[in-house]
């Protein structure tokens, strides 16, 4: 399958963000936070592989419907990832706590879902404490954004 980028949602629930706990089994990501998401298949437009990515890592489909009903509009980055840069569409939506709780990671793709205060994510001093419980991929976005953000 052809790849032409990469989606991620992120997750708002009260002062807290959602992130999945990544299952992959022998590599050092392994049990690390990731935000949902994935790559774009050939053809596919970046909203559609968005809904179809959530499909697949929470399976009651909540979180797709919520997104289908909001359409919510990317933010687009580059991040660098070793040598070259890979085009991501970072998604936002924020849910309500009675939604939230009703979300279901399928284990196949995830350890479960956890809540990361929103301090940890959106303050440099509580991202520097908490980023080593992210996947490196996910440290990438995050500064990616920050860099994008400050110009």
């Amino acid at each position: 399958m052809e790849k032409s980028g990469i989606v991620k949602v992120f997750v708002k629930v009260a002062s807290f963000y959602l992130f999945s706990i990544k299952k992959d089994k022998g590599t050092r990501s392994n049990g690390l936070l990731e935000h949902l998401g994935g790559h774009i298949a050939h053809g596919e437009s970046p909203f559609e592989a968005l809904v179809r990515e959530t499909k697949e890592e929470e399976c009651s489909g909540k979180l797709a419907a919520e997104l289908c009903k909001r359409k919510p509009v990317p933010q687009e980055l580059f991040v660098e990832v070793g040598a070259f840069q890979e085009k991501h569409y970072i998604y936002q939506i924020t849910l309500s706590k009675e939604l939230a709780v009703q979300l279901k990671a399928d284990t196949r793709e995830s350890y479960g879902f956890e809540f990361v205060e929103a301090y940890c994510i959106e303050s440099e001093q509580g991202f520097n404490s908490f980023c080593h419980n992210l996947t490196w991929k996910t440290r990438q976005i995050h500064n990616a954004l920050t860099r994008k953000m400050s110009k």
